[in-house]
C-alpha cells in the first residue's frame, strides 16, 4: 500500500496527460476537463501537503493558492467566453483572478528561490534575476508589447492592463530563471514543479504574442491543422497545472530545497543565457515590426542590460580577485605553517637551538665528506645546574639555560648549536686546526663561568666539554660515543675543563 502510494503521482501524472490531450477534440470537454484538471492540480497539492507535511511548507500553500486564482480565472474566462475570447482579459472578475495567481506564483518562486540561493551567494544571483528581467523585457517589447500597444493605441486602461500582465510574467520568469540556473541535482518533486511553472509561463507567453501579432500582422491564430492558439494556451497551462499537481505527490516534495553553493561563479548555463539575451535584445531594437519607429524603449534595455552585463563581470571580476587572494593568502599560511612545523622538529622549544634531530643530520652530512673537510664536535655539559634547578627552582634553571645558548651561539656563529636536553649542549664547527678548536674551547668554558644574576638571583655553574675531531668517526652512532668518552674524561679530570677524544687505534 505504502508502495502504491509513493507511485500515485506516476498515475495522476499520466491521466492527467491524458485527459489534457483528450480536450483537443471537443470545445465542451475542453470547458469541463480543463477546468477539472486544475482545480484537480490544487487538490493534489493539498493532499500532498497532508500527506508528505515538508518541513518548509510555504512554497507550497503559495503554490496551491496560486493554482486555485489560475483554475477560477481560467475557469471564468472558458465558461464566460467559450474558450475564443479575441484579447487578453480586460475589464472583468478575470483579470483581479489572474493578478492574484501571478503574485501568489511569483512569491512561491521567491520563496523557492531563496533557498535556494545561499546568502553569501544572493547579491549574485539577484543580479542574474535582473539581468533575465531586462533581456527578456527588451524581447518581449519587439515582439509583443510593442505591437499591442499600437492595436490599442489611446486604450489607456488596456495599456495599463496588458503592462501589468506583462510585469508579472517577466517577474515570474526572472524568478524561474534564477532557480533554473541555480548550481546542483535536483529531486523529482522539484523538476516536475519547474517543468509545469515553465509550462504554465510558456502557455502566458505564447498568449501574448499570439494576441499582439494578430491585432498588427493580422496572423491567423491557427498553428498546426486543428489546433489553434487559445487550445495550445490552455493545452499548456493546464498540462503545467498537472506537473506541479504530480509534484505535490511526489514523496520528494517533503524534502526542502538546499542551497548550493556557487560562490558567485557563473555556470556555463548561466553563460549561454545572458550571452543569448545580450545578443537576441540588440538585435530586435532595430523594431521587430515591419516599419516600426518605436526604438527608444528597446534601445534603453539593451543600454541597461549591457551595463548590468558589465556590473556582472565586475562581481565576477571581484570574485576571482578575491579567491586569487584568498589562495595567496592559504599558500603563505601553509608556507608559515609548514616552516613552523619545521622549526619545531629541528628546534629545542626552550631555547630555540637546534636540537639531537637536527644535530644527527649535521653529524650525518660532516661525516658524508671527505677527511680534512668534515669539522669537529663539541660536547658540553653544565656543572653545578642540578643546584640551580633545586634551590631556585625550574623557572630560573630554564631562564639561564636560555642565556647560555645564546652565549654559546655567540662564541661559534658560523657553527651550528644545539641543545641535546637538559643541561647538554653540542656544536658542530667547521674544519679548523686543533689550535682554534681549543680557543674555540676555552671562549665555551668562559662564557658558561660567568657570573650571572637571573630573576634576581646571583647564579654561577662552569662546564665540562668533550672535543672530537669528526675526521676520527666513520658513523653518527661511533662520533657521538667517542666525544661522550672525551666529556666523561673531561669531568673525571675535575670539571670546567675539556679533553679531546682519543684517536680511534690503528688495526
Amino acid at each position: 500500500m505504502n508502495r502504491l502510494g509513493n507511485r500515485g503521482w506516476l498515475a495522476y501524472l499520466l491521466a492527467g496527460a491524458a485527459i489534457t490531450g483528450t480536450t483537443l477534440f471537443s470545445q465542451r470537454w475542453t470547458v469541463a476537463g480543463a477546468t477539472a484538471l486544475q482545480v484537480s492540480a490544487v487538490l493534489a497539492v493539498l493532499y500532498g501537503l497532508l500527506r508528505h507535511r515538508p518541513a518548509r511548507p510555504v512554497f507550497w500553500w503559495l503554490t496551491a493558492a496560486g493554482l486555485g486564482f489560475y483554475a477560477a480565472a481560467q475557469a471564468w474566462w472558458r465558461i464566460g467566453f467559450g474558450g475564443t475570447r479575441p484579447d487578453i482579459p480586460t475589464e472583468s472578475y478575470d483579470d483581479l483572478l489572474f493578478f492574484l495567481a501571478f503574485g501568489c506564483s511569483a512569491a512561491a518562486l521567491l520563496v523557492l528561490a531563496g533557498r535556494y540561493v545561499p546568502p553569501v551567494q544572493r547579491r549574485a544571483d539577484g543580479l542574474d534575476g535582473l539581468i533575465v528581467f531586462v533581456g527578456m523585457a527588451g524581447v518581449t517589447w519587439t515582439v509583443a508589447a510593442e505591437p499591442f500597444l499600437v492595436g490599442h493605441d489611446g486604450n489607456a486602461s488596456a495599456v495599463l492592463l496588458f503592462g501589468t500582465y506583462e510585469i508579472l510574467d517577466l517577474i515570474r520568469i526572472s524568478l524561474a530563471g534564477m532557480v533554473v540556473l541555480s548550481a546542483g541535482r535536483r529531486s523529482t518533486a522539484e523538476r516536475l514543479m519547474l517543468g509545469g511553472t515553465l509550462t504554465q509561463i510558456v502557455g502566458d507567453v505564447v498568449f501574448t504574442t499570439a494576441q499582439a501579432g494578430r491585432n498588427v500582422y493580422g496572423w491567423d491564430p491557427a498553428l498546426l491543422t486543428g489546433l489553434r492558439i487559445t487550445e495550445l494556451q490552455d493545452l499548456l497551462w493546464v498540462f503545467g497545472s498537472v506537473l506541479i499537481g504530480a509534484a505535490a505527490l511526489h514523496p520528494a516534495m517533503a524534502r526542502p530545497a538546499v542551497a548550493r553553493s556557487t560562490d558567485g561563479r557563473m555556470s556555463r548555463l548561466r553563460l549561454v543565457v545572458f550571452v543569448l539575451l545580450a545578443v537576441a535584445c540588440p538585435l530586435l531594437s532595430g523594431g521587430f515590426r515591419p516599419g516600426s519607429t518605436t526604438t527608444f524603449v528597446p534601445v534603453l534595455l539593451s543600454a541597461v542590460l549591457s551595463l548590468l552585463l558589465v556590473v556582472r563581470m565586475g562581481v565576477l571580476g571581484g570574485l576571482v580577485q578575491r579567491r586569487a587572494e584568498a589562495l595567496d593568502a592559504a599558500l603563505r599560511q601553509q608556507d608559515e605553517l609548514r616552516a613552523e612545523l619545521e622549526h619545531r622538529a629541528t628546534h629545542d622549544s626552550l631555547t630555540g637551538l637546534a636540537n639531537r634531530a637536527a644535530l644527527t643530520t649535521a653529524i650525518e652530512a660532516a661525516t658524508a665528506r671527505p677527511p680534512g673537510a668534515r669539522g669537529w664536535l663539541v660536547l658540553l655539559d653544565l656543572d653545578g645546574f642540578k643546584q640551580v634547578n633545586d634551590n631556585l627552582g625550574h623557572p630560573v634553571g630554564d631562564e639561564l639555560l636560555v642565556a647560555l645558548g645564546d652565549d654559546f651561539r655567540a662564541v661559534a656563529p658560523d657553527g651550528l648549536v644545539a641543545r641535546l636536553g637538559g643541561d647538554e649542549f653540542a656544536v658542530v664547527l667547521g674544519p679548523a686546526t686543533a689550535e682554534t678548536v681549543e680557543e674555540r674551547a676555552a671562549a665555551l668554558l668562559r662564557v658558561a663561568s660567568l657570573a650571572r644574576r637571573v630573576a634576581g638571583h646571583p647564579v654561577q655553574v662552569s662546564a665540562s666539554l668533550g672535543l672530537l675531531d669528526l675526521d676520527q668517526a666513520g658513523t653518527v652512532a661511533r662520533a657521538l660515543h667517542d666525544v661522550d668518552m672525551a666529556l666523561y674524561a673531561a669531568k673525571g679530570a675535575g670539571r670546567a675543563c675539556y679533553r679531546f677524544a682519543a684517536a680511534p687505534a690503528a688495526n
